[in-house]
């Protein structure tokens, strides 16, 4: 922890002001100060708070906080240890020296959150498109069929259909507080929403497949692309609106780090869902050149999400339900917080055909007749992969593609 305080300079310049009288520099803003009063004479109070169980996690940040306290002259109290207020004070000299000591617990607040990963996204589901599930089931049995020798190959890699999604944002909420203000965010936004999309029904084009790695020989991402039409542009407007609100709302979001704001695709294969809990690379190289123009279908997307992801317990558990009748249900989908319309119908799409399965030379042997088996562990086949929740969304993001 020592790193963290050398970057800070606890020294003030010799000009300032430690009696009480008004600072000489611009004071440091920051959302999570409330309030800063003079308590005696030469003695200041910096009031924060803080809208998630985070405040804790500081208060055990023991050696930092002696070390901040000793470089700043100032006292960090945590005056709420027991209820749900997260609520700190800082005493000190001056109004500078309060806000500069809390100045550096906010960006400790911060690299703890980082540490925690997201808890939330925006997005567009595709599983709730009818024929889209049966769709891209049959082209995952076709591609069990026809490259089940590729190196890396195994059923349990495809991320399940009944979760197919377009990520718009990921974002790390950690109350209810939190929650109530995200839901809001979507709320207020969707007369712009109806403004970017004119109107009209979000129609995309499938088309493709891609792979988040340079080397599509040891791939741990593949997935579908999406047409560069009016529909996709107006999904990353939708995204770089959803960003900015968020940001300008104390909601900690993901950074953009393509020039668009979002790499909009549809997460075929994801090899951290390995069965034995391994991740090891896929040689797509030939399933991803076969299929470079494979026609995935034309969609109408009517809706967007706020959803949990699965992985979040610690913070996810004292959230509240979200018992809304009128959301489109999705079986096996995330958990949904907040759905905004595109249309109150689902319009039909325009699926392709479904992609043939070819028989294997077992499939077409006959075999002699046996009396059935009883039914062994070694002979079910796992079925967890389709089921199983997604712990970290983030990672089919733009944003972890250096990791995959």
């Amino acid at each position: 922890m020592s790193k963290m305080i050398t970057s800070y300079t606890p020294s003030l310049p010799e000009s300032s002001s430690t009696d009480g009288s008004q600072p000489d520099e611009t004071p440091i803003e920051d959302p999570r100060f409330i309030e800063v009063r003079q308590i005696d004479p030469g003695q200041f109070e910096l009031e924060m708070m803080f809208t998630d169980a985070l405040k804790h996690d500081l208060s055990r940040e023991i050696n930092w906080k002696k070390q901040l306290e000793n470089s700043t002259g100032c006292s960090i109290i945590d005056s709420s240890p027991v209820t749900e207020k997260h609520r700190l004070i800082v005493k000190g000299p001056s109004e500078q020296h309060v806000r500069r000591c809390g100045k550096s617990v906010s960006e400790m607040h911060d690299r703890l959150r980082k540490k925690l990963g997201f808890t939330h996204f925006f997005n567009i589901p595709l599983s709730i498109c009818p024929g889209y599930i049966e769709t891209l089931t049959s082209f995952k049995e076709q591609t069990l069929k026809l490259y089940q020798k590729a190196k890396g190959m195994d059923r349990s890699i495809f991320y399940p259909t009944q979760k197919h999604h377009f990520t718009l944002l990921m974002a790390q909420i950690l109350s209810d507080e939190e929650e109530q203000t995200a839901i809001k965010i979507l709320e207020d936004a969707q007369q712009e929403f109806n403004t970017i999309i004119n109107g009209q029904p979000l129609h995309v084009h499938m088309i493709g497949l891609s792979a988040m790695q340079t080397n599509t020989s040891n791939a741990n991402v593949v997935y579908v692309n999406v047409e560069r039409t009016n529909a996709y542009n107006a999904v990353q407007e939708i995204a770089a609106l959803l960003r900015e609100r968020c940001k300008s709302h104390g909601i900690h979001v993901e950074e953009q780090r393509t020039d668009e704001p979002v790499k909009l695709h549809a997460t075929f294969i994801n090899t951290k869902f390995r069965r034995g809990g391994y991740r090891r690379g896929l040689d797509a190289s030939k399933l991803i050149e076969t299929n470079a123009n494979t026609d995935f279908g034309e969609w109408v997307l009517p809706v967007l999400h706020l959803s949990r992801l699965g992985g979040s317990t610690r913070f996810l558990a004292k959230l509240p339900a979200t018992p809304d009748d009128r959301l489109m249900r999705i079986p096996g989908f995330f958990d949904c917080v907040k759905e905004i319309r595109f249309c109150e119908e689902i319009p039909p799409s325009f699926p392709p055909p479904l992609f043939d399965i070819p028989q294997s030379d077992t499939d077409t042997q006959e075999t002699p007749t046996e009396a059935p088996k009883e039914a062994t562990s070694e002979m079910v086949e796992p079925a967890q992969n389709e089921t199983q929740p997604v712990k970290d969304s983030s990672e089919d993001t733009p944003s972890e593609q250096e990791q995959k």
